[in-house]
């Protein structure tokens, strides 16, 4: 008998972690935010949707390393540019996915029901560490300039954090940021067509 409970007690408590089971969510829709004239500097991004923002005001110092390109700011807040990889979104070394596909998933655009259990479970995992599952971090989906961006915001270090998703045709761009809300509202507010 002292088994048997021992044993259901680890089946129950390894259920009990498992964040496949317990983390429903949804990006709220959001409103774009109104544009502001003028730009210090505009950044380009190369992809199929010939994306482009505006900085309101330019960077004190720019890093460009391989596929990363990092604007840092006098103020001491960052705003970091690369595109997403599907190894990023937990593809196997060789495995191709459909990054937009993976995204609005993890975003909870579309359902997970009918997958594999596997994939499910990666996808809530993904969701627990980003901190959506605790509303530790918050995250709204747009639709500027016909693009669809997905906003993830949080803190890192007691400062504020922002993450932009914005779906390019089978690429994403990755932009993540310490600068305020006021300065992603900006960036998503000036998000067009070149």
């Amino acid at each position: 008998m002292p088994r048997q409970l021992a044993g259901l007690l680890c089946v129950l408590l390894g259920l009990a972690g498992a964040p496949a089971l317990a983390c429903p969510f949804r990006a709220t829709d959001a409103e774009t935010p109104a544009a502001s004239a003028g730009a210090a500097q505009v950044l380009a991004l190369g992809g199929t949707g010939r994306l482009q923002l505006d900085l309101q005001r330019a960077p004190a110092t720019l890093l460009h390393s391989g596929d990363l390109l990092i604007a840092r700011y006098a103020e001491g807040h960052y705003l970091a540019h690369r595109l997403l990889e599907g190894n990023e979104m937990g593809a196997d070394e060789g495995e191709r996915l459909d990054l937009p596909r993976q995204v609005r998933l993890l975003f909870g655009a579309l359902p997970l029901d009918g997958l594999p259990d596997a994939e499910r479970e990666r996808l809530q995992a993904q969701r627990q560490a980003l901190g959506l599952c605790d509303r530790r971090a918050s995250a709204s989906r747009y639709r500027v300039a016909g693009t669809e961006v997905y906003r993830l915001r949080g803190s890192q270090a007691g400062k504020p954090y922002h993450a932009l998703y914005l779906l390019d045709g089978p690429q994403v761009h990755y932009l993540d940021s310490s600068g305020s809300d006021a300065f992603i509202e900006q960036l998503l507010a000036s998000l067009r067509r070149r």
